[in-house]
């Protein structure tokens, strides 16, 4: 029998909050080797198990590192052809999950972040784990194989788009049912103290206005490379 959707809403929350107690309790070394372990048996599920990140420093620039005092979408003083620091890298870095680097976005080299403006990885919201896609540069979302990929990436599972310096998210699933299950939980993490009908405006990550963008038109049926 199928688990209940409520129930298994409540038990993955569960869940995650015994995560992150555990973790929490970690010292470096320890949560070193606890994400780097879970990291390479993701990639190994995926059959990415030798993908590395290269050149590719997107995550260096959109992420807030508080260790390091670095605002988010702010260039990261370690950043090079690389990481500098990538073997000590601050547990807010380690912590970070790239759906490219452990195989949970279709295709190749090709679709590396800093090659098509879009990283993505998995955001707990309101006790549900979402698919988060973040533009490194501005409208990398609505160009026209990576407009593709959202869609075709949406009919598997909700797509939360947050565009260039979180000012602005859109939504992307396979029904309206969906999509306005994604937007109450939207709702209650990131415009706790608004209504649907206050416009969507809330806080994002860098300070700005945050304002849901309704019913955007992202279809393409340009194939992926």
């Amino acid at each position: 029998m199928d688990e209940n959707p409520d129930s298994l809403g409540i038990r993955k929350e569960a869940e995650a909050s015994n995560r992150q107690e555990l973790e929490a309790k970690m010292s470096e070394a320890e949560f070193a080797a606890y994400q780097d372990r879970a990291h390479a048996e993701v990639k190994a599920q995926n059959g990415v198990a030798d993908r590395v990140c290269g050149e590719c420093t997107a995550c260096c620039t959109i992420l807030a590192v508080k260790e390091l005092h670095k605002a988010s979408f702010q260039p990261c003083p370690h950043e090079c052809a690389g990481c500098a620091i990538y073997d000590s890298r601050p547990r807010s870095c380690r912590s970070w999950s790239c759906g490219w680097l452990l195989g949970r976005v279709p295709g190749d080299e090709r679709r590396r972040p800093d090659k098509i403006g879009l990283i993505f990885n998995r955001e707990t919201l309101a006790g549900k784990s979402y698919t988060v896609a973040i533009e490194v540069w501005p409208g990398a979302s609505r160009e026209s194989t990576n407009a593709y990929l959202l869609k075709k990436m949406s009919q598997d599972t909700p797509i939360i788009i947050r565009e260039y310096q979180f000012r602005k998210y859109d939504v992307l699933t396979r029904t309206s049912q969906q999509r306005q299950r994604v937007l109450q939980s939207i709702q209650a993490e990131w415009h706790p103290k608004q209504s649907r009908s206050d416009s969507g405006a809330g806080q994002s990550m860098n300070g700005s206005a945050l304002v849901f963008q309704d019913n955007q038109d992202r279809s393409s049926t340009e194939p992926l490379p």
